[in-house]
């Protein structure tokens, strides 16, 4: 069993800590498995070298504004098993959710576990009331456990390359629990 005294917010099997140097290989165990990354973003695996930069990126966030991207840790035994997070970036009005498993742990409802606690935490700490989250259309799985955490389809939008995405929304209910 792992201590969670770090934890800026935790469900029944997962705590969410800022990201450390340490985190590199889950981060590249992540985001460097092509077959995952089919349904994120451009649809490339990140290298080890861009990893790194993202780390680093991530680090400096977390220095400045508390909040980024987050590593999932296990309650149970300590591993990191993906990574989260509500993303501002300078000069953007929308905050975006960010999150990713590795593939080993995909199907066991972690997700729909985490993202009810990310969007309460975002709301009670950093007052993020709307957030929206982008989603490929064919990655029905994400866009499932969006829905079950009260993202609602705003919009589709091309990409500067062309592709389209899905836009989702949600927003926090005032004077109530952020995950209504």
């Amino acid at each position: 069993m792992t201590s969670d005294a770090t934890a800026l917010f935790s469900t029944p099997r997962l705590f969410a800590r800022h990201c450390l140097e340490a985190d590199l290989p889950a981060l590249l165990a992540v985001y460097g498995d092509a077959a995952a990354m089919q349904g994120v973003d451009d649809g490339e695996p990140l290298s080890e070298a861009d990893c790194a930069r993202w780390l680093q990126i991530t680090l400096e966030n977390a220095r400045r504004q508390r909040s980024g991207m987050l590593a999932l840790v296990s309650r149970q035994h300590g591993g990191v098993l993906g990574f989260c997070g509500l993303l501002q970036p300078e000069g953007e009005t929308e905050v975006e959710l960010k999150f990713a498993l590795l593939r080993s742990h995909w199907g066991q409802g972690l997700a729909g576990e985490m993202l009810p606690a990310l969007l309460d935490w975002g709301w009670h700490w950093h007052a993020f009331a709307r957030v929206v989250a982008i989603c490929v259309p064919e990655n029905t799985a994400a866009r499932r456990v969006l829905e079950q955490a009260g993202f609602r389809y705003t919009e589709m939008r091309a990409e500067d390359d062309g592709r389209l995405m899905d836009i989702l929304t949600w927003q926090a209910r005032p004077g109530s629990a952020a995950t209504a």
